[in-house]
């Protein structure tokens, strides 16, 4: 009996002895993740507060290469930030503090190759000579947060602006946009940077395809760079710029916000091209010349332009005596007849911005009775059948449709269109 009565002891010892040390090892396991825990908010309440101590060092009085200086260094501390797990779930904007005189932009955007990311912009409230844009992408799964500088600018004779940026996903590939405006010394300028992601790091892309355009200077390396000829520092014009996915459209506007031209391009297999999308309730119809096609109208067109045709053909205006005539039909004012819209193209009609000469021709009695110039263009002359240059578009304010020529818009102001 004393032997059963010692055994059942000593199994209730190690039964307990046993459920304690689980406890205690539950209990350690809970302390030190709680431990982690704080080390992880305190580690990040240090950066915050290394930031905050370095953007009060800012002054308005301060020379310029001082300003620069601590808007780097406020940047760097702000990376820190971002390289902290806690950041994610923080509310960046209120880390400045009150009455900073800096800005902090938050951009949530899609995923990155699997990962949680959004677009980080940093910089000072007020465009002054020193001050700093930068522009970082933040991603994430369950582990550390990633950070990578997209873009940088320090603001200084040639002040720059950003306007807008997206990631844009095509065909599996991401590709960072960034439009941004650039005062130079005799005008103002619309660049636009484009970035593709390959193996966790982003490279340089930009390219315009096009970059002979009527009424703009357009540079297309390393960086796509556009002014317009109506815009300098003698005028009040200026730009007003939307990217819309893979859609960048510009309007130059008066002082009174009238558009007085467009022009839209397109990203698409990795390049920038000139060309108007529809928004939808506007569908673009693409005009398809034919140069066989309509016999009829063809004849109505080179006798119209008989003097200057049987020039080309008798050699007076060189070699080549081929003029090449595109023909297309379109009701260009829904009087439900259609008009004749002609593409001439050879080297008389040529010019450093152009290949061809384009009108409608009205017709009654068999024979033109008016001619409308539209804009000179540039068009692949061997694919007019499958062209997209030139088109048109329902204008709901007018029985006359408006234009599309080269990425450009025109509308009919009662007389001609511009």
């Amino acid at each position: 009996m004393k032997k059963f009565i010692l055994l059942t002891l000593i199994f209730y010892m190690l039964i307990t002895t046993t459920g304690c040390k689980n406890d205690v090892h539950i209990s350690n396991s809970g302390s030190q993740q709680g431990i982690q825990n704080t080390m992880n908010e305190n580690e990040y309440l240090i950066k915050v507060k290394s930031f905050q101590d370095e953007i009060s060092k800012y002054n308005s009085d301060l020379q310029p290469n001082q300003i620069t200086e601590i808007c780097h260094s406020a940047s760097e501390e702000l990376v820190d930030i971002l390289l902290q797990k806690d950041s994610i779930s923080s509310d960046l904007v209120s880390i400045l503090g009150n009455e900073s005189e800096f800005y902090i932009k938050i951009k949530n955007d899609n995923t990155l190759n699997k990962l949680n990311c959004r677009i980080v912009e940093f910089g000072t409230k007020q465009s002054v000579m020193g001050g700093v844009v930068k522009l970082y992408i933040q991603s994430w799964n369950d582990s550390i947060p990633q950070v990578q500088e997209i873009y940088s600018a320090v603001i200084g004779e040639n002040i720059a602006k950003i306007i807008d940026y997206s990631i844009v996903l095509q065909d599996n590939d991401y590709y960072f946009v960034i439009i941004d405006k650039l005062y130079g010394p005799e005008s103002i300028y619309v660049r636009i940077d484009t970035k593709k992601y390959i193996n966790s790091e982003w490279i340089p892309c930009s390219e315009l395809i096009e970059t002979n355009i009527k009424g703009w200077n357009i540079e297309s390396e390393g960086l796509i760079i556009l002014n317009s000829q109506k815009i300098s520092f003698n005028n009040e014009n200026d730009y007003e710029v939307k990217l819309n996915e893979n859609i960048c459209e510009i309007d130059v506007v008066d002082v009174n916000k009238n558009i007085i031209d467009t022009l839209n391009i397109r990203f698409e297999d990795g390049k920038w091209q000139i060309g108007f999308e529809s928004k939808g309730e506007k569908d673009v119809k693409w005009l398809r010349f034919s140069t066989s096609d309509f016999t009829n109208e063809r004849e109505l067109i080179k006798k119209y332009r008989e003097k200057e045709i049987k020039d080309i053909e008798e050699g007076k205006m060189g070699s080549d005596t081929v003029v090449k005539i595109g023909i297309a039909l379109a009701d260009v004012n829904n009087d439900g007849e259609d008009e004749i819209i002609a593409l001439l193209s050879h080297k008389y009609y040529s010019s450093s911005q152009s290949n061809a000469v384009l009108g409608i021709y009205f017709i009654s009695n068999g024979e033109v009775n008016r001619y409308v110039p539209l804009p000179s263009v540039f068009v692949d002359t061997g694919n007019l059948e499958k062209q997209n240059e030139i088109g048109y578009i329902d204008n709901e304010g007018s029985s006359w449709v408006d234009f599309i020529v080269n990425g450009k818009k025109y509308t009919w102001d009662g007389n001609i269109y511009n």
